[in-house]
C-alpha cells in the first residue's frame, strides 16, 4: 500500500512536470522550461511539493505582473501617441495659420507699396505741371517786363516830343491862336483831295496856328493810349501772377498731403513687416516643437508598435501559461492531499 501511494505521488509529480513542459511548449516561454527543470531537481527532497508549488505561484505572480505592466505600457503608448498626434496636428495647424497670416500681410504690404507708387507718380505729375507752369510764368513775366520797358520808353519819347512841341509853340506864340482846324482835326469834304504837305522841311514852319494844338493833342492821346496799355498789361500781369501763385500753393499743398499719406503708408508697411518678422520667428519655434513631437512619435514607434502588434498574442500565451501552471499546481495539491491521507 505504501509502495502504491508513493507510486501515485511520483506519477502526479511527473504529470505536473509534464503539464509545465506542455504549457511551456504551447506558450513558447523558455522560463517554463527552466521552471520544469528546476522542479525536477526538487523531486525527492523534503517537502518538495511545497517548494514546487511556491515556485509555480512565483511564476504565476510574475506572469500576472508582466500582464499588468504590458497593459499599462500599452495604454501609456496609446495615450502618448494620441496626445502626441494631437500636438502634432495642432502644431501643423498653427504653422499653417501663421503662414496664412504672413501671406496675408505680404499681400497687404504689396497693396500699400502699389498705393505709394501711385501717389509718387501723382506727385511727379504735379511737380512736372508746376515746373511747366513756372517756366511759362517766367516767360510771360519776362515778356511783360520787356513790353513794359518798351511802352515806358515809348511813353517817355512821346511825352518828350509833346513837351518839345509845346515849348516850341509857346516860344513862338503859335499855340494861342487857332484859325482853323488842323489837318488832323478837320474833316475832309467828300471828293476833295487833302492839302499837299510842305514841299520841304527847309522852309520856315508857318502852319496854321490851330495845328499846334492838334498835334499836341494827338501826342497826348498816343501817350495816354500807351499808358492805358501799360495799365492793362500790368493788370493782366498781376492777375496772371495771382493765378500762378494760387496754382503753385494748391500744387504744393497737394504734394504735402500726398507726402504725408506716403509717410503714413510707409509706417503701416513697417508695422506689417515687423509682424511678418515676428510671425516667421514664431513659425520657426512652432516648427522646432513639431519636429520634437514627430521625433518623439518616431522614437516610440518600435516599442509601442511591438506592444500593439503582440499584445493580444502575448496575453493569450500568458493566459495559457497561467492556466497550465494552475493545472500543474492543482495536480500537485491533489497529490499532496492524497499523501496526507
Amino acid at each position: 500500500s505504501f509502495v502504491q501511494l508513493h507510486s501515485n505521488v511520483d506519477a502526479q509529480f511527473t504529470n505536473a512536470m509534464s503539464m509545465i513542459r506542455l504549457t511551456a511548449k504551447s506558450a513558447g516561454d523558455e522560463r517554463l522550461v527552466a521552471l520544469s527543470a528546476r522542479v525536477a531537481l526538487l523531486k525527492g527532497k523534503s517537502d518538495h511539493f511545497a517548494d514546487v508549488i511556491k515556485a509555480i505561484d512565483d511564476m504565476i505572480e510574475t506572469l500576472k505582473d508582466e500582464q499588468e505592466h504590458e497593459l499599462a505600457e500599452k495604454e501609456t503608448c496609446e495615450k502618448d501617441r494620441m496626445d502626441d498626434t494631437k500636438d502634432a496636428v495642432d502644431g501643423a495647424r498653427a504653422i499653417d495659420e501663421i503662414t496664412d497670416e504672413v501671406n496675408r500681410w505680404r499681400a497687404e504690404i504689396a497693396e500699400l507699396q502699389a498705393e505709394i507708387e501711385e501717389k509718387e507718380a501723382e506727385i511727379k505729375k504735379i511737380e512736372e505741371e508746376l515746373k511747366k507752369a513756372t517756366k511759362i510764368r517766367e516767360e510771360e513775366n519776362a515778356e511783360w517786363e520787356r513790353d513794359n520797358e518798351d511802352d515806358t520808353a515809348a511813353a517817355e519819347l512821346v511825352g518828350s516830343a509833346k513837351d518839345v512841341l509845346q515849348n516850341f509853340y509857346a516860344e513862338n506864340k503859335l499855340n494861342l491862336i487857332q484859325h482853323k482846324p488842323s489837318m488832323f482835326q478837320r474833316k475832309q469834304p467828300a471828293g476833295e483831295a487833302p492839302p499837299p504837305p510842305p514841299s520841304t522841311w527847309e522852309e520856315p514852319y508857318g502852319g496854321a496856328k490851330g495845328e499846334s494844338n492838334g498835334i499836341v493833342a494827338i501826342l497826348e492821346m498816343i501817350k495816354d493810349d500807351i499808358e492805358k496799355d501799360k495799365t492793362k498789361a500790368k493788370k493782366d500781369e498781376d492777375k496772371a501772377e495771382e493765378e500762378f501763385q494760387t496754382f503753385k500753393t494748391e500744387s504744393e499743398n497737394q504734394i504735402e498731403v500726398l507726402n504725408d499719406a506716403i509717410t503714413d503708408l510707409e509706417d503701416e508697411i513697417s508695422g506689417k513687416e515687423t509682424k511678418v518678422t515676428e510671425a516667421k520667428e514664431e513659425r520657426g519655434t512652432k516648427k522646432d516643437e513639431l519636429d520634437t513631437v514627430v521625433e518623439k512619435i518616431h522614437d516610440a514607434e518600435p516599442g509601442c508598435d511591438f506592444i500593439r502588434l503582440n499584445f493580444g498574442m502575448r496575453t493569450k500565451n500568458r493566459d495559457i501559461e497561467i492556466d497550465g501552471l494552475d493545472k500543474a499546481k492543482a495536480i500537485l495539491k491533489g497529490a499532496k492531499f492524497e499523501d496526507k491521507e
